[in-house]
């Protein structure tokens, strides 16, 4: 990452509610199940300046949240583009229903499509906060302008909306071939909590 761009992600962060901090955990989010939090949307990350400026939106949210492991971000940024990693995995704090540990996950399912995922231990959400992913789900859609957005148990939008079983990146993950869901349908699957469409 060049400098400018280091000092850009260091500036934008100052300047949102984005923090970073140069702590380390490797054991951030044991246990499980997890509830998560995932939507797509159209990759408009073709640089490096481009995924800094997706990162740092996740200050523009009403939720206060602060990478921990801000040290491993340059790092990650840059192996995001190679195609044996297309993704990125970071510690936070979010402050939904009290300060909350999270991890999420930025993943390159192809040069069209990306997909953002928030994952909560699911023994820590009870009714009220339930909602509160719900209104976070809402206001991430809104935010990205996303495709479809999810709340589910150890799943995601890559592995509900698309057929195929290729890793990704690959082009099988591509807007054509995200799969529609019937009322009838989405009733009888399990451990989904919530769906939206743009």
């Amino acid at each position: 990452m060049k400098n400018e761009e280091k000092e850009s992600l260091k500036m934008n962060a100052e300047a949102t509610k984005l923090q970073l901090s140069s702590n380390r955990s490797i054991n951030w989010l044991l246990g499980g199940p997890y509830y998560e939090v995932s939507f797509l949307l159209l990759n408009q990350c073709d640089n490096e300046i481009g995924l800094i400026s997706l990162i740092d939106k996740f200050g523009s949210l009403n939720y206060k949240i602060e990478i921990y492991d801000g040290n491993s971000l340059e790092n990650q940024i840059k192996s995001f583009f190679d195609k044996a990693v297309a993704k990125i995995e970071l510690n936070v704090f979010i402050n939904i229903c009290g300060k909350q540990r999270s991890k999420i996950y930025i993943e390159r399912l192809s040069d069209e499509i990306l997909e953002i995922d928030f994952c909560f231990l699911e023994e820590n959400v009870n009714k009220n906060k339930m909602k509160k992913l719900k209104y976070l789900l809402n206001d991430l859609m809104k935010l990205y302008d996303g495709i479809v957005g999810v709340i589910a148990v150890e799943t995601d939008c890559s592995m509900i909306f698309f057929e195929t079983k290729e890793p990704y990146p690959h082009k099988d993950y591509s807007l054509k071939k995200i799969k529609h869901f019937t009322n009838e349908e989405i009733k009888n699957m399990s451990g989904i909590e919530e769906i939206i469409w743009k």
